[in-house]
């Protein structure tokens, strides 16, 4: 969704580009318009785009209505992290956040991305070996390294395959609204 939005946003800026210059006539002349038809054009393509990006919007939140803080575990104190196998919606990498709403509906503790970036005032303030980094491209790469085995759960995405199963056999399945489950560390 986002290179469709920079090719109507650099085809809106050639569009404004042309019509300043020499050519404006030319080219106008030779599409069969006139200079009165440029902003209509221009709006009718604002409101496509907005009409793709609202579509986009509609059907993430209809494909997602399932996903309620039920899925995560009632206690607050114990520790999550998300393995997104089926992390694309249209072809965009929509779900990788969706672990922090552990920390926005039940105030948990989750692996995150956000204290990894680098800019902003929230900041790492524990070792990796306590809380690990988030790996948020697991679906694309399909290599897990082992560092959620401490976790006390995991929210998966998708079919994490036989492969990660192995490494994970400590992981019982406690709740499942498809496709996301919830998985315990019986281990703890």
């Amino acid at each position: 969704m986002i290179s469709l939005f920079a090719w109507w946003l650099q085809l809106i800026l050639e569009l404004k580009l042309v019509c300043r210059s020499r050519l404006e006539r030319d080219l106008l002349r030779s599409l069969g318009l006139s200079r009165k038809w440029l902003p209509p054009a221009v709006i009718a393509v604002c409101i496509f785009h907005f009409l793709l990006c609202a579509d986009f919007i509609r059907g993430f939140n209809e494909e997602n209505k399932e996903f309620t803080e039920d899925i995560f575990p009632q206690e607050n104190d114990a520790m999550l992290a998300g393995l997104m196998m089926s992390y694309r919606y249209r072809d965009m990498s929509a779900y990788l956040h969706f672990p922090n709403y552990y920390i926005i509906w039940k105030r948990g503790i989750a692996v995150t991305k956000i204290v990894d970036y680098r800019f902003g005032a929230v900041r790492r303030r524990v070792p990796p070996d306590m809380l690990p980094p988030y790996n948020e491209w697991i679906g694309r790469t399909g290599r897990y390294d082992g560092r959620y085995n401490r976790i006390d759960y995991l929210l998966f995405r998708g079919n994490p395959g036989t492969d990660i199963m192995k490494q994970l056999t400590a992981f019982e399945p406690v709740r499942s609204l498809s496709p996301w489950t919830l998985s315990e560390n019986l281990a703890h």
